[in-house]
């Protein structure tokens, strides 16, 4: 199944699980209810941001959204390299941009740690 209808299909297995509606969750995310449809039946994909709200929305971690392979062997990188496949440029960059963000401020707090 391709990584975008099996996005698709978790993201409305995870807000059934949660007895949410699709008013409901879009409510949560100031959306219109037939984004989040389009979300659920794959015409639309959802942009690195509304998935970071939609996962939070549903008290999860974003990575938890993303499909998984049944292999043993997945890794959380695994599971990022094949979400990133759904983002244009633009949110390829941002992504980017949040990662070396992200390092610096380990970097940082390592820093800041063994001081």
């Amino acid at each position: 199944m391709p990584i975008g209808d099996e996005l698709a299909r978790r993201l409305k297995t995870e807000r059934e699980g949660r007895r949410l509606s699709q008013q409901d969750l879009a409510s949560k995310l100031g959306v219109a209810p037939n984004t989040v449809s389009r979300w659920e039946t794959g015409t639309y994909k959802p942009r690195l941001d509304d998935l970071d709200r939609i996962a939070a929305a549903l008290g999860m971690d974003v990575l938890q959204l993303m499909p998984q392979n049944s292999g043993p062997t997945r890794t959380s990188l695994d599971r990022l390299i094949d979400a990133a496949r759904l983002l244009d440029a633009r949110e390829i960059e941002e992504v980017r941009r949040f990662a070396e963000f992200r390092r610096a401020q380990s970097l940082n707090q390592s820093k800041t740690h063994s001081s």
